[in-house]
């Protein structure tokens, strides 16, 4: 029950995070046009690749501080992670401060003039020690299941992040030099609240120096994060340089832009893998296979009619939310996109259980496994076909990981029942999405099969039907007799 009740917490969070994406994506966009909106993705993804060389130290702290019984480790492991996160922080800003303004040309293909960069890289900088730390403060309260704070924390900083520079460029002007601050005093803000939070629920203890044993071992278990994190990140935005570099900085928008939109749907898969992880970590090894297994197959029936109606109304979506004549570039590339999300969130499972068991090693090596002919894929697919074959080259590459981790976990999941109901689902409603999209027959069709995937979905599992009540409950849904 108290996964199910964490799990509900972290949606709420996650759905919040995705409405203010939603609100906040088309302002800017519209008012900064898509060459400079596809290059502030390019600068995002540059801090972002920054960061991740934390030596997977946020990742430790969660799974060490679930593992820890004693206030005291509590401390150690999160104070350690703290100072050693912002000296590494700072020196990779120093990295990014001195090489930025080449790196994001050399991903750009040299197009993004250097007099635009110039200003905003030693922002780009700051933000790098700031979310390494930001990250450890996530993790420790996760470690401690505080999942109420770490939605709170989760909500207040994209909202942060996505208004301040929305406000810069409506107040200020569009250009990069005003947005790109607006984003660091937001990541500052947001790294304060995050603080008090831990200090407030999850670690009530003073700050303490580093614990240069502590540190080794957190080291030691956060390489193999790192290294996954690494990798993950990599295969989720390679595809962006790959883009800007062989179609140009514009395409970048036609497809980040559907991206993210589609992405909102993984957003419940994560909100039920965030408080598992520590669950997992804690867990002997029969009861976290178990509760690993039992997660995988809620998985299927919840992200599958989410991905439904995701393909069949993305391109509706898109002309409403961004511009008819946006979404005739983009629409297809996120229906593509989001069949291949299917197969991407029952991943998800297997890969928590792999490294809350200490095993975050095989996740590596699946990633390593995958690397070559994801980047063959996306280099060819792109040359000769466009974003669509971008997209198609990501679903790939989604089947051949779930397919990897599912076999080095333990899952069999191809033999599950569920999951070749809900492949089929998506399957057929990508391909009505394709070939009837505004015809009559296509909205019927549309209409079933949205109602027979989520018919299917909630009469296959009571522990669905339970977490769907409780979420009317928190939400204010239920009546009054309900609610009691």
């Amino acid at each position: 029950m108290g996964l199910k009740r964490d799990s509900i917490v972290s949606l709420v969070g996650t759905i919040s995070v995705g409405v203010v994406m939603l609100v906040s994506i088309p302002l800017l966009l519209h008012k900064i046009g898509d060459a400079r909106f596809g290059t502030l993705t390019l600068v995002w993804l540059l801090a972002g690749y920054a960061g991740l060389l934390d030596f997977g130290l946020s990742r430790a702290t969660a799974r060490d501080i679930a593992r820890a019984d004693a206030v005291d480790q509590h401390v150690r492991i999160l104070w350690s992670a703290v100072w050693v996160s912002a000296l590494i922080g700072s020196i990779l800003g120093l990295g990014v401060y001195f090489f930025g303004v080449r790196l994001l040309q050399v991903f750009a293909s040299s197009s993004l003039p250097e007099a635009d960069l110039a200003p905003v890289v030693p922002w780009i900088a700051g933000l790098v020690p700031l979310g390494l730390v930001n990250g450890v403060f996530v993790g420790a309260l996760e470690g401690r299941q505080r999942f109420i704070a770490v939605n709170t924390g989760q909500v207040l900083t994209t909202i942060l992040m996505q208004a301040f520079p929305t406000i810069a460029a409506y107040w200020i002007g569009p250009e990069l030099k005003w947005i790109v601050p607006a984003a660091v005093l937001a990541r500052l803000i947001s790294t304060v609240l995050l603080c008090t939070a831990t200090l407030a629920t999850a670690v009530p203890d003073r700050p303490c120096f580093i614990d240069w044993q502590m540190t080794r071992r957190l080291f030691a278990s956060g390489t193999w994060f790192s290294l996954a994190s690494i990798l993950g990140t990599l295969f989720g935005t390679i595809d962006k340089f790959f883009i800007a570099s062989l179609v140009g900085p514009s395409a970048v928008a036609h497809y980040s832009v559907p991206e993210s939109v589609v992405r909102r749907a993984s957003l419940v898969p994560l909100a039920m893998v965030r408080p598992l992880f520590p669950r997992l970590a804690s867990l002997d090894d029969k009861a976290s296979y178990l509760l690993a297994q039992r997660a995988l197959e809620l998985v299927i029936l919840i992200i599958t009619p989410i991905v439904v109606v995701t393909i069949l109304g993305v391109r509706i979506f898109l002309g409403l939310w961004v511009g008819e004549e946006f979404s005739l570039v983009s629409a297809p590339v996120g229906a593509l996109i989001a069949l291949g999300l299917w197969f991407n969130s029952l991943a998800f499972i297997p890969d928590a259980y792999l490294q809350g068991r200490g095993k975050a090693s095989i996740s590596v090596s699946c990633s390593l496994i995958e690397l070559v002919p994801h980047l063959l894929l996306l280099y060819g697919g792109l040359k000769w076909f466009g974003l669509m074959g971008g997209a198609t080259a990501l679903l790939l590459v989604s089947i051949l990981d779930l397919l990897l981790l599912s076999t080095f976990s333990g899952f069999k999941i191809w033999e599950l029942k569920a999951f070749w109901i809900g492949c089929g689902f998506a399957s057929v409603a990508y391909v009505t999405s394709a070939l009837a999209f505004r015809s009559t027959a296509g909205i019927v069709l549309s209409i079933i099969e949205v109602t027979a995937a989520t018919a299917w979905s909630l009469f296959s599992s009571k522990d669905l039907q339970m977490m769907i009540w409780s979420l009317r409950t928190r939400v204010g849904l239920t009546s009054r007799r309900g609610a009691t």
